[in-house]
């Protein structure tokens, strides 16, 4: 048997959805004799042409009740995520502000329809564990012990019920699948950016109600022309640029999973 590739569609003898979006009544006249006689069976089939057959596919809105599980994008991996800084780092990372995804990420949702609040929003609907944080003022060390609490989404839009979170460098210790040990500290610290995007995103489909949830995460990207030989080269603005343009890619993806969801 050989897989070939199909040229060529015959039309079918059924009335296709593009005709039935055309004339919505086509189906209800063609029911079965002994359907129509039946009013619940007719009921049921009004309804349900009625909700298929609408020209707005969008289940957005209000359609997701408040105390419904979160529906949850899952991690589209676009870029590693990782970075280390500190002691003498011959390459450094350059890491993508939270304003600075925001932007991209909502520049691109926006020509969607979705209309993306730019602050910090407390969604009392998403409660997860956040982990405990460290804070080094020497000689004195702080603990921020780690606890369940409201999250606080990056963007949200409220008519569609569409929460955004951009894990970030400062964002990664909040959601490590491990916490840091704080008795330790050290000059060197690497950032599993994309780690903690998955242990988020785990989280919320988890404890998360109400809203739709999409993860992206600083892709940390790095030039494919370094030279380590050039110290009077400052790579920074090239990294930067390559990482919105992969942070591009992972919206881009999201889009396409809203599309295979049938949500847009």
């Amino acid at each position: 048997m050989h897989v070939r590739p199909v040229r060529k569609y015959k039309k079918p003898k059924y009335p296709t959805r593009m005709e039935v979006e055309k004339y919505p009544k086509l189906l209800m006249e063609n029911l079965p004799p002994k359907w129509k006689y039946k009013t619940e069976i007719a009921g049921i089939v009004g309804f349900l042409l009625a909700v298929n057959c609408r020209t707005d596919y969008s289940i957005l809105g209000s359609d997701i009740a408040s105390d419904a599980p979160a529906i949850v994008a899952p991690i589209f991996e676009n870029g590693d995520g990782y970075g280390s800084t500190g002691c003498v780092v011959i390459n450094p990372p350059v890491f993508l502000s939270e304003e600075e995804a925001i932007a991209v990420i909502n520049n691109l949702l926006k020509v969607k329809g979705f209309h993306l609040s730019e602050n910090n929003i407390p969604m009392e609907n998403i409660t997860v564990y956040h982990n405990k944080l460290c804070a080094y003022q020497n000689p004195e060390r702080t603990e921020i012990p780690g606890e369940n609490r409201p999250l606080e989404v990056d963007a949200y839009d409220s008519n569609k019920k569409l929460a955004i979170e951009f894990v970030s460098k400062t964002d990664s210790d909040k959601f490590q699948k491990k916490e840091r040990d704080c008795n330790y500290w050290i000059s060197a610290y690497s950032y599993n950016i994309k780690g903690a995007a998955e242990e988020l995103s785990r989280r919320v489909k988890e404890d998360g109600k109400g809203v739709y949830f999409g993860t992206f995460y600083d892709p940390v990207a790095d030039v494919d022309n370094y030279d380590p030989n050039d110290w009077y080269h400052d790579y920074s603005e090239e990294k930067r640029e390559k990482s919105k343009q992969i942070l591009k890619e992972q919206v881009q993806d999201f889009v396409k999973w809203l599309k295979a969801q049938g949500v847009i």
